[in-house]
C-alpha cells in the first residue's frame, strides 16, 4: 500500500520534471493557441488521475485484505488493470498537454 503510493508520487514527480523540462524547451518555439476545450482537458486530467489513484488504493486494500470471495476479488483485480490502464493513458495525455505549454 505504502510502496504503491510512493510509487504513485515517483511518477507524477517525473511527469512534472518531465513537463518542465518540455516547458523549457518550448519557450524556444513558436506557442501555439490552445482551445478552450484542451485547456478543460488539462485541468481536469489531474482531478482524473488523482480520484484513479484513490480509488486504486482502496482495491489493493481490498485485494490484500483476503475478504471477498473469488468472483469478487476477480473483479477487483479486473478493476485494477483498467484503472492502470486508464492512469496510464491520462498520464500521456496531462504530458502531450504540457509539452506544448498550456
Amino acid at each position: 500500500e505504502v510502496e504503491e503510493t510512493e510509487k504513485a508520487a515517483a511518477k507524477e514527480k517525473n511527469l512534472r520534471a518531465a513537463a518542465d523540462k518540455a516547458n523549457v524547451l518550448n519557450k524556444t518555439q513558436p506557442k501555439k493557441k490552445f482551445t478552450y476545450k484542451e485547456k478543460l482537458e488539462y485541468e481536469n486530467l489531474e482531478k482524473d488521475i488523482a480520484k484513479l489513484e484513490e480509488e486504486k488504493a482502496l482495491l489493493t486494500d481490498k485485494l490484500s485484505g483476503g475478504n471477498g470471495d473469488h468472483i469478487q476479488i476477480n473483479e477487483w483485480a479486473l478493476r485494477m488493470q483498467q484503472i492502470i490502464s486508464e492512469v496510464e493513458d491520462k498520464s500521456m495525455r496531462w504530458l502531450e498537454l504540457s509539452e506544448m505549454g498550456i
